[in-house]
């Protein structure tokens, strides 16, 4: 029994490494996609226009800069804000109050890109650049993620996979559900660092201007702004780190059973049955 037991034993050990291994990774990766997610909404903000005929209308919009004094800059899709007669913006950490917005005069129709001012907004010097991360690091059939106001919700992240990476002003990129309520707002990676603007849906796709082309607008336009450029390697550094321990510890394991494994089968243990019986009394 013995021996039978020594010989399925690297089997066994290493299905537990395997499911201990993909349970620590997708757990890991659990809490931190949480964690990024409630930080990323903290800079995207809802956009209520008020246009003609009484039409009422819902967007979203990204934080690019903000100032100790209460002013924000918002970076959106045009066709969010143009033709409204009024703007109203929703701040994720103060969700009761809207503030007035006042559209800037720069605007690029073509590429459906322009920008809001916020006046006295709360705790707007506490307020954290975004992350973005170069276009150049996304390629196809990439994890991203939509966070927006469709239709009562807020807030709501929707996943897709990038279609199309190699236009050089616009990424396209599939969804479940576009609408307009997640117009304006955020294209993001699998650890939602900014990647580009949702500007528009066509045929069940989505198409989000790239990060990198959003800001050259801005600084052409004299705009300032304030995001942190991440280098794909230093987003991925926590989770390689705890991945690459656990493919150590992994590693270590398998080599040891193998080991084991070898040593047993040149020198075995006897089975159960094959052991010596204690010995004889001696006779009188």
């Amino acid at each position: 029994m013995i021996k039978t037991f020594y010989s399925i034993y690297p089997a066994y050990v290493v299905l537990i490494w395997l499911l201990i291994l993909c349970s620590n990774s997708m757990f890991f990766a659990q809490v931190i996609n949480q964690t990024q997610l409630e930080e990323a909404k903290k800079n995207v903000v809802r956009i209520t226009t008020y246009k003609p005929d009484n039409v009422i209308e819902t967007g979203s919009g990204i934080i690019a800069w903000s100032h100790k004094d209460g002013t924000c800059l918002i970076i959106t899709a045009l066709h969010v804000v143009e033709e409204s007669e009024k703007l109203e913006v929703m701040f994720y950490d103060n969700r009761t109050t809207t503030l007035p917005a006042h559209r800037i005069e720069r605007f690029d129709k073509d590429k459906d890109f322009t920008a809001i001012i916020v006046k006295n907004v709360q705790n707007a010097k506490e307020l954290k650049p975004f992350n973005i991360v170069s276009d150049t690091t996304v390629k196809e059939m990439d994890k991203v993620f939509t966070i927006g106001h469709p239709g009562q919700s807020e807030w709501y992240p929707s996943s897709g996979e990038i279609r199309k990476s190699e236009d050089i002003l616009y990424f396209a990129f599939s969804r479940e559900s576009i609408n307009p309520g997640n117009s304006g707002g955020g294209l993001f990676n699998d650890q939602f660092n900014l990647i580009g603007i949702v500007v528009s849906k066509r045929y069940g796709d989505g198409k989000a201007l790239k990060i990198n082309r959003a800001l050259e607008l801005l600084k052409s336009w004299g705009i300032p702004y304030n995001f942190n450029l991440i280098e794909k390697q230093e987003v991925m550094l926590g989770q390689q780190t705890t991945t690459s321990i656990w493919w150590y510890i992994g590693a270590g394991a398998v080599v040891g059973t193998i080991a084991a494994y070898f040593i047993l089968k040149e020198d075995p243990i006897p089975d159960e049955e094959q052991l010596p019986g204690p010995p004889n009394p001696p006779s009188h």
